[in-house]
């Protein structure tokens, strides 16, 4: 059987598209360290430009209201300066100004660098250490103030001056509220059959403050799943680079905040015969030109041509605030029924006491379907040698375990999709010690899943995936006189 999960719950960071700030508890001010003399700058030469220096941080950041509660949420964005020409190790005094004034009555906010300094409505950040590339000035925490009104609005202006050095500004917009989508995956059934389609049914809602203008869904597959229709208001990509097709969806219209939508038709993908250990990411975000930007990036893209993808509303309801970026996602697990045989594969060892001989031990894969492996299920081929005889020389994939006073040999390759025909051999080396009447060693295929893997059916080793067959996952070592 091949596993399919269908892991979408980290892939906003992948993707780039979660905010450039985390969320915060904001904590108390850091104090000003002490004074320490600094390294004087060296002096610019006699008619040189002055170095380039710019300020970067979050060109925007929405807060969720206040809310009336103990601890409100924060954000948090961290200010850095950056060389615009790299590789000059020369220290740069420098004094970078943080004006919150903007916020005055809409957010309450700190800073956490010691090299800052807080005077009213200011933080004011000295430092005098290189910067070859970059370097970081402060975190930044802001909270909506207590009665301010979602969708007031203020900033953050960012200056420096520096020694022998132009700085250019920053501003990082502050908003109060916003929209806020969260994604809600419909049942997917545990397993289906290989070759078969299965929609993903996606509803969604605004429980943010302010409306969303616009929707993005989107939906990335690797290979061995493919979109089973084409809409005409969808843009389908492949990422050459990590193997990945892709479904970009462009639905035009308003979501209200508290409101609630479904899909009126369930995109759906399709296993196709090579399918294994596959997965698909999905989701819904405002349609932005940043958010658009950032899931193209990377692909090339062709248009659908087939009807439009729409939305139904599904209610209107007052929905809980949090502005979280990461609950745009969702994600289910799959099992594709498709048979992928095993057999593993012993040895008749011929020899005499006292002799080194070399022999082969593994598994031939006959198929039909492809298995895939991975660094959390992986095939494990497991060696017992008959008594009196002991490996010398042991292969690389290959290491010695003890259980219950008898030496294993546990052979694993590397991760990779197994296709019919493919014959993994293990080559040791053997000491005959004394040859034993009727003993023998024995070769065994298994599946080995990490600790809380969601496709593991029970704890310890477990048939492997799509195996039909569980007798011939074991095979026979003998030794015998030549």
């Amino acid at each position: 059987m091949k596993k399919i999960p269908l892991l979408t719950v980290a892939a906003v960071a992948a993707l780039g598209l979660a905010a450039p700030y985390a969320q915060a508890v904001p904590g108390a001010e850091a104090p000003a360290p002490a004074s320490v003399p600094a390294p004087a700058p060296a002096p610019a030469a006699a008619g040189a430009a002055p170095r380039e220096l710019r300020l970067t941080a979050a060109a925007e950041i929405a807060v969720p209201v206040h809310g009336g509660v103990k601890t409100p949420p924060s954000k948090t964005f961290t200010v850095n300066i950056r060389a615009s020409v790299e590789g000059n190790n020369t220290p740069v005094k420098r004094t970078v100004t943080l004006d919150f004034g903007s916020l005055k009555g809409k957010a309450d906010w700190g800073v956490s660098s010691r090299s800052c300094r807080r005077t009213g409505d200011t933080a004011v950040c000295e430092d005098s250490d290189a910067i070859p590339t970059s370097r970081a000035v402060s975190s930044v925490w802001v909270r909506a103030a207590k009665g301010a009104k979602s969708g007031v609005t203020g900033r953050v202006e960012v200056t420096a001056t520096a020694a022998g050095a132009t700085v250019k500004p920053w501003t990082v917009k502050v908003d109060v509220g916003g929209h806020d989508l969260r994604i809600t995956r419909g049942d997917v059934p545990q397993s289906i059959p290989a070759g078969s389609s299965l929609p993903l049914p996606v509803s969604f809602s605004n429980k943010g403050t302010e409306p969303a203008k616009g929707l993005l869904v989107w939906l990335r597959t690797t290979r061995g799943l493919g979109f089973a229709k084409r809409y005409g208001n969808c843009a389908y990509g492949v990422f050459a680079d990590i193997k990945r097709n892709a479904a970009l969806c462009t639905i035009p219209g308003t979501v209200a905040a508290g409101s609630t939508w479904r899909l009126t038709e369930s995109p759906t993908v399709k296993a196709g015969p090579r399918a294994d250990s596959e997965w698909i990411d999905y989701g819904v975000f405002a349609d932005t030109k940043e958010t658009l930007a950032a899931l193209r990036k990377g692909g090339t893209w062709a248009q659908g041509t087939g009807p439009a993808l729409t939305v139904t509303k599904v209610r209107t309801a007052p929905l809980a605030v949090d502005l979280e970026e990461t609950d745009n996602w969702a994600a289910a697990w799959l099992t594709v029924q498709d048979p992928a045989e095993f057999a593993a594969v012993g040895a008749a060892v011929r020899g005499r006491a006292g002799r080194t001989v070399g022999a082969s031990f593994g598994f031939d894969f006959k198929g039909p379907g492809a298995s895939a492996t991975d660094d959390r299920a992986r095939l494990v081929t497991r060696v017992t040698l008959p008594d009196g005889v002991r490996a010398t020389t042991l292969p690389a994939q290959c290491r010695a375990s003890t259980r219950q006073g008898r030496i294993h040999y546990l052979c694993v390759q590397s991760a990779r999709t197994y296709t019919a025909g493919d014959k993994p051999r293990f080559a040791f080396k053997l000491r005959i010690d004394r040859m034993v009447a009727g003993a023998k060693g024995e070769v065994w295929l298994y599946r080995e899943y990490a600790a809380g893997h969601p496709n593991a059916p029970g704890p310890g080793p477990q048939r492997p995936a799509g195996d039909t067959d569980p007798k011939d996952d074991r095979a026979a070592i003998t030794v015998a006189a030549p």
